[in-house]
């Protein structure tokens, strides 16, 4: 007689489960904490270009989904990387969560820009503080990402002449610019998060 293999834990039926709530979607669109999360490490070279990914998974801290800004600061920190004359220093950092309205599922899913409509769910966020996963409708959860960006730079002692320069160029420069300062920022922060989303898209990502 067959007799089931009981050797290992309890059998995982969280797949059934999810089966459950697949065959329920048109009426179960309660949102549930996110229980994982999917890390991308991007490494941008100096020409711009995307070098490599990495893909990792992390288990988010429950209650609240929360990744602290200690584990953060450690993944940034391991996934630095150098060459002789390089290195790709940490740039930034964003979240993709869909954390849609229940009420809004259906207007979400049958649009035709739906590409377009996701961009609205990515954030570029600070390093330096607990990260918050916000609760989503399970069928959003796989797609739950954090995109560090690492961005490829020369090192000092590789670059002395190019700084200076490039001080000497600043210098010229200075008074003419400083009456168009806050324009400048401005337009700064909107090229800021316009890069991220160009580079996850090189990155083919996102």
């Amino acid at each position: 007689m067959y007799k089931m293999d009981t050797d290992d834990d309890e059998l995982d039926m969280s797949w059934l489960e999810e089966q459950e709530k697949l065959n329920n979607i048109e009426t179960i669109y309660n949102r549930e904490p996110i229980k994982s999360i999917n890390l991308f490490f991007i490494y941008v070279n100096k020409d711009k270009s995307v070098d490599e990914i990495i893909q990792e998974k992390h288990v988010l801290q429950q209650p609240g989904s929360l990744l602290s800004k200690e584990i953060l600061l450690q993944y940034i920190q391991s996934k630095k990387r150098y060459t002789d004359k390089t290195k790709y220093k940490f740039q930034d950092v964003a979240l993709f969560n869909v954390d849609i309205e229940p009420e809004h599922v259906q207007a979400y899913s049958t649009t035709d820009a739906t590409v377009e409509n996701s961009k609205q769910y990515l954030k570029v966020l600070p390093f330096s503080a607990d990260i918050h996963v916000a609760d989503s409708i399970f069928v959003f959860h796989e797609t739950a990402s954090l995109f560090f960006i690492f961005q490829e730079v020369v090192l000092m002692n590789h670059s002395i002449r190019t700084t200076i320069k490039s001080i000497l160029k600043t210098e010229n420069t200075t008074k003419s610019q400083q009456k168009h300062t806050k324009k400048v920022r401005i337009d700064e922060n909107t090229k800021h998060t316009r890069k991220v989303r160009e580079i996850l898209n090189q990155s083919g990502l996102f």
